[in-house]
């Protein structure tokens, strides 16, 4: 029997070669591998690859369509899928939802008990950096860019290259 794959690895893999602009590699390796992955939550993980694959080319409505299709209330995506739907919002300049999902996703990692401390750090991490690119970009807020840019490479952050990118467009 095949061995079957873990989700963490399938998702991975995709994102890391979506990041480099392996779209071709990206779509190749779901075709030939999701039969891999559990079946239980095989649609959800590939949704959520694919998803990745259209952020990246640039597909943001895309991208927030495939994501609003995949079960929330997946351990290992639930989190994940919120950064990328933030990211979505960010390059659509869909404003109030950004600013309420970043609520919303405060106070359920505020709730959550069983998330080991480090990693809810990193998101709430990534949380702050990213309400700052937002007040910085849309509202009145001045910042020493600098300063934030250090910032943000000092901090152990989820979508840190992301929120470096976002950082020196403004």
């Amino acid at each position: 029997s095949r061995k079957e794959f873990s989700e963490i690895f399938f998702t991975n893999k995709v994102e890391i070669a979506s990041k480099i602009k392996e779209f071709k590699w990206a779509y190749d390796f779901i075709g030939k591998y999701k039969d891999r992955l559990n079946s239980e939550n095989r649609n959800d993980i590939v949704n959520f690859c694919y998803a990745i694959i259209e952020f990246e080319s640039g597909n943001y409505p895309a991208s927030l369509d495939l994501l609003g299709k995949i079960n929330l209330h997946h351990p290992l995506l639930r989190f994940r899928i919120r950064n990328y739907t933030l990211l979505n919002y960010y390059e659509l300049n869909y404003l109030e939802q950004a600013f309420s999902l970043v609520d919303s996703y405060k106070h359920m990692l505020a709730k959550d008990k069983k998330m080991e401390t480090s990693w809810k750090e990193r998101y709430n991490a990534f949380l702050s950096l990213y309400q700052k690119i937002l007040e910085t970009k849309y509202g009145s807020k001045k910042i020493d860019m600098d300063f934030f840019r250090n910032e943000i490479e000092s901090k152990a952050v989820f979508m840190k290259q992301w929120l470096l990118e976002k950082v020196n467009e403004i």
